[in-house]
């Protein structure tokens, strides 16, 4: 519990509205058979841009780390929504998007255990690669 705790001092309020407001869209998308997606294609739309063209002030400092992360994010976001709107062979821009996370998560995970960044930011680091990840998880397999 203080794992979220920890995370959620690092996410801004804004940020965390657009991620229940998505999460919700997906959760209701497959479980009710909801077709009205305006709402989750906004909300992802404006994440997308709060990931990438402002992620030096979404995603906290260290800003050298912050703008590539964010680029990464907002691709992930993107592969979401092309998920949901079934684009033929999302899926493989979804794959690297993937390796990519790998490579920041241990990267994460590295600067965690040398102590370079603070922890509230690497947590909130890794809840952005969390909810991406299982959200474009839950697309591709529905």
């Amino acid at each position: 519990m203080s794992y979220f705790n920890t995370a959620s001092k690092g996410i801004k309020l804004v940020e965390k509205g657009l991620i229940i407001i998505v999460t919700v869209s997906v959760a209701f998308k497959y479980t009710v058979d909801y077709n009205a997606t305006i709402d989750l294609l906004v909300a992802g739309f404006l994440l997308g841009l709060f990931y990438f063209p402002l992620g030096f002030y979404f995603l906290g400092k260290p800003l050298i780390t912050s703008i590539p992360f964010g680029f990464v994010y907002s691709l992930g976001i993107g592969a979401l929504l092309l998920g949901v709107l079934k684009v033929h062979n999302y899926q493989y821009p979804l794959f690297t998007i993937f390796l990519i996370f790998i490579g920041i998560a241990t990267f994460l995970y590295s600067k965690l255990k040398s102590g370079a960044y603070t922890v509230e930011y690497i947590y909130a680091q890794f809840f952005r690669l969390i909810f991406i990840t299982v959200l474009n998880l839950v697309v591709l397999i529905f």
